[in-house]
């Protein structure tokens, strides 16, 4: 999947990207529409609309994306992941849309096995989930390496990036809770149902690793 020329232009007019990135987001309203409505309709080109979804939570954000793919592919394949720690008005709101006529589809996190992930039995098998996912991960492999220079090279990325974590290395904490309620469920059933190319909708402004991969892929980051 590539650019529209459009948004490439606009790009290439700054010596970085993330001059590019402010640029953008400083767009008006109709501008952004225009331009997302273009990348929309160049991932359905691209794969067909029998092969792409909308990753969909029922939030603000994935809701505002619904409404935009929607008014260009209103049959469009929804995959909502029901990890049993949603809001009961996330719920309610989803069975809503699927009133309104949304095309939704729920998904369960059921292990390879049949069985059901909780948040307890993730919480008792790999750990709490606490900060960010890159301090978490860095914890985690720091605690189950399985080398000492795995361990060291953990070690050390986490007293350069996030020092203050230093004093969490012996508490059970993983960045695998979303991993196994939310992010495996939803990438199976899309392989089961023969997806391509999932729709998502995020803002650059709520992660560090969120605004990395804009940085690296541009808005064209959820194929798999």
């Amino acid at each position: 999947m590539v650019f529209k020329n459009e948004e490439i232009t606009i790009i290439r007019e700054f010596q970085s990207r993330k001059e590019g990135l402010r640029y953008l987001q400083k767009l008006p309203l109709e501008h952004k529409i225009d331009l997302s409505k273009n990348l929309i309709l160049n991932c359905i080109e691209t794969f067909g609309d029998q092969q792409v979804y909308i990753s969909f939570s029922g939030g603000k954000d994935s809701t505002v994306l619904s409404s935009l793919v929607c008014s260009l592919k209103p049959n469009i394949l929804h995959l909502f992941s029901d990890t049993g720690w949603e809001y009961p008005e996330t719920i309610s709101f989803v069975e809503e849309e699927r009133r309104r006529g949304k095309n939704i589809v729920s998904v369960y996190p059921i292990c390879r096995d049949g069985s059901i992930w909780t948040f307890e039995r993730i919480v008792a098998t790999y750990g709490y989930p606490l900060f960010s996912k890159a301090i978490a991960n860095g914890i985690r492999t720091y605690r189950h390496a399985k080398t000492p220079i795995t361990k060291q090279h953990a070690l050390d990325y986490l007293e350069h990036m996030y020092p203050q974590a230093l004093s969490y290395l012996d508490y059970n904490i993983s960045a695998l809770c979303c991993e196994k309620l939310k992010k495996s469920p939803l990438k199976r059933m899309a392989r089961q149902m023969q997806m391509q190319c999932s729709i998502i909708g995020t803002l650059e402004e709520e992660s560090q690793i969120r605004k990395r991969d804009w940085f690296t892929y541009g808005s064209n980051m959820a194929m798999f």
